[in-house]
């Protein structure tokens, strides 16, 4: 596709300019939620929502570096013998099933099934000392290196426990997939966001019956957004100030849908994008998300034999990627690499997988498997920040095919999430912001 020219001043990328060199005055604008300041139960449908501020006619937001703070409750509901252990799923991001980003009445983003999303790009992209240190001050991860499953919480029977979390989210408007900062003074209301929270089945693990779906011993409070925000300088202002801007970004998008045991599956994709930069596929038990001892963050190869995408009568890869299980996967894991930008014998750490847990094939409820199928479709992948050139599927249909062997390594029900991770345009025109796609 041709490259589209950026209306935008080079001073509001990341990669041309530091906050000090927009402004003096740098802050942190604490947000409370629109929604109240009442707690919330951890219960499938509540959610809470926060505007942005606009914070004056000089200011900027720096997305990537706010975050969201939050306190989390646990509670023995049962006055339970003893007491009870409760484990996050993952990490403090298990708890919110769906991130949807507005300004105005404009949807800018909307990301179902977050917490697998997260989940599954924690599970590729940060590192097994990592995840176990610094993650496990800010996000609930397990403090033990080379362990998948969150923070657990200890709570006294009849009693309760209360930890602070903090998360940076996955947005390109509001955290940490943007670029560039975005100009709050261009525009009239605010930017907001609203996060769904998921069943406490799907969000936590443990080995006690009170844990339901209408479980009430999961409360989040004392909620608040930090905002980065810089306040610029004069001759930052009359620089940066012009009639129309055209922000570059990322976003995902989720499709899920349940297979039942078959030999070939041909999967239609309702993604339609100008540029789709990387297709993933995870494949869950879906009682993870229903039982109260599983983790949602637990996933199988479902000893798939081989597969490939199609976009029009375009098959990506040219081959299609064998991954036996006699084989260790090695072909998917090959394209999963170059899916993260580190293909070949690039040095970068792919997260937490090993030849154990990538090559795991099914019943998997425990976070012992981490099998994920990656697809890169940029043509210019090295310069996926600074070129749009994914994969252009507006006109034509995009489907995965998959096949299956004869063999009982697989569940009698899968639980297929397929996520579009694809470059998307903020415009800014008369104070409205919108989305293109």
């Amino acid at each position: 596709m041709s490259q589209p020219t950026f209306a935008l001043p080079e001073q509001l990328r990341y990669d041309m300019a530091t906050p000090s060199e927009l402004g003096t005055d740098v802050e942190m604008a604490v947000v409370t939620p629109y929604t109240g300041s009442s707690p919330i139960t951890v219960q499938a449908g509540n959610y809470f929502i926060i505007n942005i501020p606009k914070s004056g006619t000089d200011a900027v937001f720096d997305p990537m570096n706010s975050f969201l703070r939050f306190k989390l409750t646990l509670s023995d509901t049962a006055n339970t013998a003893g007491g009870i252990s409760v484990n996050l799923g993952g990490s403090c991001d298990c708890l919110f099933r769906r991130l949807d980003v507005y300004h105005g009445s404009s949807v800018l983003e909307q990301v179902d099934q977050y917490n697998n999303l997260s989940a599954m790009l924690m599970n590729c992209q940060v590192s097994p000392i990592d995840r176990a240190y610094q993650w496990s001050v800010l996000k609930g991860t397990n403090g033990t290196v080379g362990t998948k499953t969150g923070t657990a919480t200890a709570v006294a029977q009849a009693g309760s426990t209360s930890t602070y979390y903090t998360t940076t989210l996955l947005s390109g408007v509001v955290g940490s997939l943007s670029r560039c900062y975005i100009p709050l003074f261009a525009l009239n209301g605010y930017i907001s966001f609203r996060f769904t929270f998921d069943s406490p089945l799907a969000a936590f693990y443990c080995t006690n019956a009170q844990l339901t779906s209408t479980w009430t011993g999961a409360v989040v409070s004392d909620i608040e957004f930090h905002a980065s925000i810089i306040h610029c300088k004069d001759q930052v202002m009359q620089a940066i100030t012009t009639p129309m801007y055209s922000i570059p970004t990322e976003s995902y998008n989720c499709f899920e849908v349940n297979w039942t045991a078959t030999t070939q599956v041909e999967q239609l994709l309702p993604f339609k994008y100008v540029s789709l930069k990387t297709l993933f596929l995870t494949m869950r038990l879906p009682t993870v998300l229903t039982t109260n001892n599983n983790y949602l963050n637990s996933y199988g190869s479902e000893d798939i034999y081989q597969y490939s995408f199609r976009c029009g009568s375009k098959i990506i890869p040219p081959n299609r990627v064998k991954c036996p299980l006699t084989q260790n996967n090695i072909e998917a894991f090959e394209e999963l690499k170059k899916s993260f930008h580190a293909g070949g014998n690039t040095l970068a750490s792919l997260g937490i997988h090993n030849v154990t847990s990538y090559n795991l094939t099914h019943a998997n409820t425990d976070t012992t498997g981490t099998f994920v199928i990656g697809q890169d479709l940029e043509k210019f992948s090295g310069k996926s920040g600074q070129i749009i050139s994914g994969l252009d599927t507006t006109s034509s249909d995009l489907f995965f095919s998959g096949t299956w062997g004869a063999n009982p390594n697989y569940d009698a029900t899968i639980l297929a999430d397929f996520y579009a991770h694809y470059d998307q345009v903020l415009v800014i025109v008369d104070g409205q912001m919108v989305g293109h796609w």
